[in-house]
Order: C-alpha cells, then sequence, then structure tokens
C-alpha cells in the first residue's frame, strides 16, 4: 500500500511513496491527475527523481 508523505500541504499535488517510476525507479512521485472509472482509478503520477509522467491503475471494489 503507498504511503502519504507525511509533508503534504493542502492544495499541493498529493506525494506518494510505493509506485515505482518505470523509467529510473524512484519511489516517490506525485499525484497529478485522478480520473475515477466504474472499475478503477487512473492516476497520472510525476517521478520526483526524473520528472517522467506516468499513468497508474487502481482496481475499485
Amino acid at each position: 500500500m503507498a504511503q502519504v508523505a507525511q509533508d503534504e500541504k493542502p492544495g499541493s499535488p498529493l506525494q506518494v511513496e510505493g509506485v515505482a517510476c518505470p523509467d529510473c525507479g524512484c519511489r516517490q512521485s506525485e499525484v497529478l491527475r485522478t480520473v475515477r472509472r466504474a472499475m478503477a482509478n487512473l492516476r497520472m503520477r510525476k517521478c520526483r527523481s526524473c520528472n517522467r509522467r506516468f499513468w497508474t491503475a487502481e482496481r475499485t471494489a
């Protein structure tokens, strides 16, 4: 399970540890956008190390 960074401030992008960047493997990323679908949440993330943007999918129950 991903952990929210302790220094989170209201209004700033969500910073998450736990999802590895496909390029550099860094586990610190920001959630830039969330798209809710019937069976999954799609999240656009940005790696804090190499700045690559990538999508992840999380199944909803």
